[in-house]
């Protein structure tokens, strides 16, 4: 089975995916898509491209999670999610690496207004 690695790059933060090639995969990343209200549009805006729907639609979900997990966390995240495949591999889908947010006091600035 081959794959192929996909990056999603936001600003400063990417997360890296690899994709099985499959059939199966294909079809299963399929569902997911239909599975939520703004699939079909997705998939209309990207031509058919179940990959490239699929990395649009993960991209807002990945970094939202990122937020509160590190790579094992949003793995672990997504084995539980309803409606969307495991990113552990078993199902064509492995998130191989991804940003985290972290956050230093120092970074904060504070203003009376």
């Amino acid at each position: 089975m081959s794959t192929k690695q996909y990056q999603i790059v936001f600003d400063w933060w990417d997360a890296l995916l690899e994709i099985s090639d499959s059939q199966e995969t294909k079809e299963a990343i399929e569902k997911q898509l239909r599975s939520f209200s703004d699939g079909q549009k997705l998939l209309d805006e990207e031509n058919g491209d179940v990959i490239q729907a699929y990395l649009k639609q993960m991209s807002t979900q990945l970094i939202t999670a990122s937020i509160d997990c590190t790579l094992s966390g949003v793995v672990k995240l997504f084995q539980n999610k309803d409606d969307f495949l495991s990113l552990d591999g078993s199902m064509g889908v492995k998130l191989l690496s991804i940003d985290n947010w972290v956050f230093h006091l120092t970074d904060f600035e504070f203003e009376e207004v």
